[in-house]
């Protein structure tokens, strides 16, 4: 018999909205991930310029006494559907040979507007 292991993982993510000028906004936020056994957390500013061009900074921790990684973060409103992202990730620990160096695009759809 073929027994499907069951994994519980937690979400938790807080996220404000400040207007700096009529053009620029600020937006910090807090990610914590854990399945109880492991939490990581990810502390991010990220400043928005006419709505849509935006970047920031990162910083990714995977225990309450460690720092992972530095990220750096692009991106564009494409428009009402449409988004893309690019993530820069700079090793800050151990784990540096393995994440140090990473890239990442992504491509956001929001299906509210479709």
């Amino acid at each position: 018999m073929f027994h499907l292991p069951i994994i519980l993982l937690f979400n938790l993510f807080f996220q404000m909205y400040f207007d700096v000028t009529e053009n620029i906004q600020l937006q910090p936020y807090i990610s914590v991930h854990s399945d109880l056994n492991y939490t990581q957390s990810e502390i991010s500013m990220i400043s928005r310029i006419n709505g849509n061009i935006f970047g920031g900074i990162m910083l990714r921790g995977y225990s309450s006494s460690s720092v992972d990684a530095l990220g750096i973060q692009l991106g564009h409103k494409i428009n009402k559907r449409y988004s893309i992202f690019y993530n820069y990730d700079i090793g800050l620990s151990s784990l540096k040979r393995a994440n140090e160096g990473s890239h990442e695009i992504m491509l956001k759809i929001n299906f509210y507007n479709l």
